[in-house]
């Protein structure tokens, strides 16, 4: 069988976070707090691009993430091009998207990331669409809507958008 170049990348980044993995066990195991280890193992690796104008949101949304079972890793862009760039760079797990900003919306981003990258899982995280407007964005595709007054919210949304997308 041979592996293409994006599959050798993805296995050795696998064989990296299980060799890690094993040598905080053995360190733990040796410091006696092993269950800590064991839950911070089981945390879910997600790259996350964030869609977003303010720079302080992907930081709180990394520490959202972190303190809800993810080991998350958030790369934050504000135009098409970034948008563009990103995604040649990494395939995300997610992503994330504000609706509001200086030339761009959550309908156009979304738009242009389906042109793209169809079937990424896709979840809209506004502070000024209305719950109304919401259904019309998932009409267009979009996985999810949530307020980011509601940020409870979206560690569940994410996990079911990977169960549906794995």
């Amino acid at each position: 069988m041979t592996l293409g170049r994006h599959d050798e990348h993805e296995l050795r980044d696998a064989i990296q976070g299980y060799r890690a993995a094993a040598a905080r066990l053995t360190k733990a195991a040796q410091d006696g707090s092993v269950a800590t280890t064991v839950r911070e193992c089981l945390r879910v690796r997600l790259a996350v691009l964030m869609i977003e104008d303010d720079p302080t949101w992907p930081e709180l949304v990394e520490r959202y993430l972190n303190a809800n079972g993810f080991r998350a890793s958030v790369r934050r862009v504000e135009s098409y091009d970034g948008i563009a760039m990103a995604l040649q760079d990494e395939t995300p797990d997610v992503i994330l998207c504000d609706h509001s900003m200086p030339g761009l919306d959550s309908m156009g981003a979304l738009e242009f990331v389906r042109s793209v990258a169809p079937g990424m899982p896709f979840l809209v995280l506004s502070g000024t669409l209305p719950e109304s407007d919401g259904a019309t964005v998932m009409d267009l595709g979009a996985s999810d809507f949530i307020q980011k007054s509601s940020l409870d919210r979206l560690a569940p949304a994410i996990r079911r958008e990977l169960a549906r997308s794995a």
